[in-house]
C-alpha cells in the first residue's frame, strides 16, 4: 500500500492521463508496478476496479513480469518428432480429381512443384526443395521406387510414361524434408523422401465400384473387393482403369492398375506378415512441343498429326513386397522386407520424311530423321546403310526404337 500511496501523492492535482503516461513509461522501462488512475483526494478506492468516491475510475492493475520471472515460467516441451514431416491424408486422396495423379497431388505441400504435360501422369515433372526426380527418393512402404539405373521415378531418362503406382494404391503420403532419420531415408534422398503408404485390407468382407468421367474424353472406373479375415488372412484386390484423349490433340492414353494387399497376423497379434503387389501398365502417345505460329493458327490444343510425327510409349512396372514385422519387447521391433521391381519401357517414334523441314515446311519435326548415315562408320561400321535399303538416309531413319528394361 505504501507504493500505491506514493504514486497517488506524486500525481495529486494533475490530470489522470498524466498519471497513466508516467505509469506506462515505467512499464516500458521494465519496472514492475501497479497502475492506479486517480485525482487529488481520491483516497477511497475499490481494490478490484470500479468507481471511486469522487467519480474517478479505477482501471485495475497492470503487471509487468521481469525477464528472470519470464524465463522461470517457460515450459520446455520435449521434441518428440525425430524428423520434419508433411502428410497428405486418405481424405485428400479420395477427393482428388481425375486430372490428378500420384505426382501432381504432391504439389499440395510446400517446396514441391509437380505437373504433367500428358494425361494419366504421362511426362510428369517434379522438383522437391529444388531437387529433381533423381535427387530425392520416392518409396512405397519404405521400398525405393527410383530406377536404379537412371535414378528417377517418372519421366527420367525419357521414360515418358513410366508410372510405378497410382492413387488407387495408396492410403496416404508422408513427405520428409532433406536428409532425415535413417528409418525413413532411401538412396538418392538428398532432397528428401516421399513415402506412399500402402492401402490396407479391411477386417470385414465387402466391395466397392466407382465410375468417373470428365472433359477431354476422360473416363475412370475402379473396383475393389475385401475378403475379410479368412483363416486370419485379410486381402484386398483392386483394379483401376483410366482413359483420356488428352487436352492436346493426338495424346490419348490408357492406364491399367492392379493392386493387391494381404495382412496375416500371428503370434497373438504381436507379429504380422504383409504383402503388396502393384502391376501398372500404361500405353499412349507423347504430347510434343509445337511452334508458336502453329498454335496461333490452329489453337492451343494443336499437336502434330500422327501421320506427320508421333511417339508411342508402352510401359509396364511391377512392384512386389513381402514384409514381416515382429514386436520383440515394448521398445524393440524387428522388421524384414524382401521386394521385387521391374520396369519394361518401349518407345516407338515415327517422323514422315515427306513432311520433314524444308522450304515448304519450315518447322523441324520432333522425331525427324537424319540425313547423315553415321552407321557406316560407327561403332565399327558399316552396321547399317539406310540409303542402300530404303533409297535415302531420311527414309531409312523415319522409325526409331528406344527400350529400357530394369
Amino acid at each position: 500500500m505504501k507504493e500505491r500511496h506514493s504514486q497517488e501523492n506524486s500525481v495529486a492535482g494533475r490530470p489522470t492521463k498524466t498519471a497513466l503516461a508516467v505509469a506506462l513509461s515505467l512499464v516500458l522501462a521494465g519496472t514492475p508496478l501497479e497502475v492506479w488512475a486517480a485525482t487529488a483526494g481520491s483516497a477511497a478506492t475499490q481494490e478490484n476496479g470500479g468507481t471511486t468516491s469522487n467519480g474517478a475510475v479505477n482501471i485495475g492493475e497492470v503487471g509487468a513480469v521481469s525477464s528472470a520471472a519470464h524465463r522461470k515460467s517457460k515450459v520446455r516441451v520435449p521434441l518428440k518428432a525425430p524428423y520434419s514431416e508433411h502428410v497428405i491424408g486418405a481424405q485428400a486422396i479420395h477427393n482428388a480429381s481425375l486430372a490428378q495423379n500420384a505426382q501432381t497431388i504432391l504439389a499440395r505441400k510446400p517446396s514441391i512443384n509437380a505437373f504433367s504435360t500428358g494425361p494419366n501422369g504421362v511426362r510428369s515433372t517434379i522438383t522437391f526443395r529444388a531437387f529433381n526426380s533423381g535427387q530425392f527418393s520416392e518409396t512405397f512402404d519404405g521400398v525405393p521406387l527410383n530406377d536404379m539405373f537412371n535414378g528417377g521415378t517418372t519421366n527420367q531418362a525419357s521414360n515418358r510414361n513410366a508410372i510405378p503406382l497410382t492413387l488407387n494404391d495408396t492410403a496416404g503420403i508422408e513427405i520428409y524434408n532433406g536428409v532425415n532419420n535413417p528409418a525413413v531415408n532411401a538412396y538418392n534422398s538428398l532432397g528428401g523422401t516421399i513415402n506412399f503408404v500402402p492401402r490396407q485390407p479391411s477386417r470385414h468382407p465387402g466391395g466397392a465400384l466407382g465410375v468417373g468421367y470428365g472433359s477431354f474424353g476422360t473416363v475412370d472406373w475402379n473396383a475393389a473387393a475385401n475378403t475379410g479375415s479368412l483363416g486370419g488372412l485379410r486381402s484386398l484386390f483392386a483394379f483401376n482403369r483410366q482413359i483420356s484423349q488428352g487436352w492436346v490433340n493426338n495424346s490419348g492414353d490408357q492406364n491399367n492398375n492392379f493392386y493387391y494387399a494381404g495382412i496375416l497376423p500371428y503370434n497373438d497379434g504381436r507379429s504380422r506378415v504383409s504383402s503388396y503387389l502393384i502391376v501398372n501398365h500404361n500405353v499412349g502417345y507423347t504430347p510434343h512441343s509445337v511452334p508458336l505460329p502453329l498454335i496461333q493458327k490452329y489453337g492451343t490444343s494443336y499437336d502434330w498429326p500422327l501421320n506427320y510425327d508421333s511417339t508411342r510409349n508402352n510401359d509396364r512396372e511391377i512392384t512386389g513386397i513381402l514384409a514381416d514385422r515382429s514386436l520383440l519387447t515394448r521398445t524393440a521391433i524387428l522388421r524384414n522386407k524382401v521386394f521385387f521391381q521391374n520396369n519394361d519401357y518401349t518407345r516407338t517414334s515415327y517422323s514422315n520424311p515427306a513432311f520433314a523441314q524444308s522450304a515448304s515446311q519450315p518447322y523441324y519435326l520432333p522425331n525427324q530423321g537424319t540425313g547423315y548415315p553415321f552407321w557406316l562408320s560407327y561403332p565399327t561400321g558399316p552396321t547399317y546403310d539406310p540409303a542402300a535399303i530404303f533409297g535415302s538416309t531420311h527414309y531409312g531413319t523415319d522409325y526409331h526404337l528406344y527400350e529400357d528394361v530394369s
